[in-house]
């Protein structure tokens, strides 16, 4: 369970933090206008990572908009100016739904993560909230407040990992190749319309979900999307067959499909928690048609409760261990624990 930051103090010692570690992880720095629609920053010294570039500060005392801390990131550009590609601001204190960025803290391991509200402006038609989670398949986390109250986010990064900035970027690339794909008209292609609608369909029910993590040297909470990524690349490489293809959406991590029918189904757990893995379980059971071959992903360097491997096997169900790396995901059925 995520809970919410509102505390002037407790906001503005993980405001701190997490500027202090993307700083401290940028590859370099260089000053740079920058641009944003009616207006400037000139001269500002970015944080540059290869082809981005990151830059915190504050509203300007004359800014009429409600008091907050910016966070900006952007494609980097040789020229004199750069524009913003996605802003992640925060509010000194408190909630305030209308400014994008949050941070929360996991109930069980206290670590502490930057949030957005994955509503991405553009200042043209398409541009947006679904269609940015729906072209991205990000997932929603639910966050509560100190009144119980929930607020859904995209979790964007630890404040605080080595990954840090690795991941963190990960979110705006992919911020910046949605807006390519606005820009090129590809959200406007029937195959995305039919996408789009049966997110906003799933997006109907009543959803959101409570995760078990614990404390670990390696965050898996933030490392998801990357380990469904290397799944992606690792069953890429097995090969596919006729009109086999790879699909992924809000309901499943990674599936394979023919002829519209699911073949195969992979769920990705962040823990070998009895939570996580019961969930995984029921998720693939649901999914996974009986013909379907099903697959659990679990990390490496979780252990296996008793009796476990002979439920997967009674279930038919295949498993694959992963073990994070600062740089990279090794997967494997073999892959030891340790």
């Amino acid at each position: 369970m995520f809970i919410m930051l509102e505390a002037r103090r407790d906001i503005g010692a993980a405001r701190k933090v997490l500027e202090a570690t993307l700083k401290k992880q940028a590859t370099g720095s260089a000053q740079r206008t920058i641009g944003y629609p009616g207006g400037s920053r000139p001269g500002e010294t970015l944080s540059t990572f290869g082809e981005y570039w990151f830059w915190a500060g504050k509203t300007s005392r004359d800014d009429p908009s409600a008091d907050r801390h910016l966070h900006w990131f952007g494609l980097w550009s040789e020229n004199d100016g750069v524009n913003i590609t996605v802003e992640i601001n925060t509010v000194p204190a408190g909630r305030n739904d209308r400014i994008g960025g949050f941070f929360a803290k996991h109930s069980d391991t206290g670590s502490i993560y930057l949030f957005h509200s994955a509503r991405i402006g553009g200042g043209r038609a398409g541009v947006g909230k679904e269609a940015f989670l729906a072209w991205s398949d990000l997932k929603l986390e639910t966050v509560l407040d100190a009144e119980g109250k929930h607020r859904e986010g995209v979790l964007v990064g630890p404040i605080e990992d080595p990954s840090t900035s690795k991941v963190v970027l990960s979110y705006v690339e992919k911020v910046a190749a949605f807006k390519e794909a606005v820009r090129n008209g590809a959200i406007d292609e029937p195959e995305f319309q039919a996408k789009l609608q049966k997110f906003r369909d799933y997006y109907k029910e009543p959803h959101g979900h409570v995760t078990g993590h614990r404390a670990s040297v390696i965050d898996y909470v933030s490392r998801h999307g990357e380990v469904v990524d290397a799944l992606k690349a690792w069953r890429d490489e097995q090969g596919l067959i006729g009109g086999q293809r790879i699909v992924k959406n809000v309901l499943i991590d990674l599936g394979v499909i023919e002829d519209q029918a699911l073949e195969e189904v992979y769920e990705v757990k962040t823990s070998t928690d009895r939570s996580c893995v019961y969930g995984g379980i029921g998720q693939l059971m649901v999914h996974g048609h009986h013909e379907c071959r099903r697959v659990l992903v679990l990390p490496a360097d979780g252990p296996l409760f008793q009796g476990l491997p002979e439920a997967l096997s009674a279930l038919r169900i295949d498993l694959i261990r992963y073990r994070v790396g600062k740089d990279n995901v090794q997967l494997s059925a073999d892959l030891p624990t340790e």
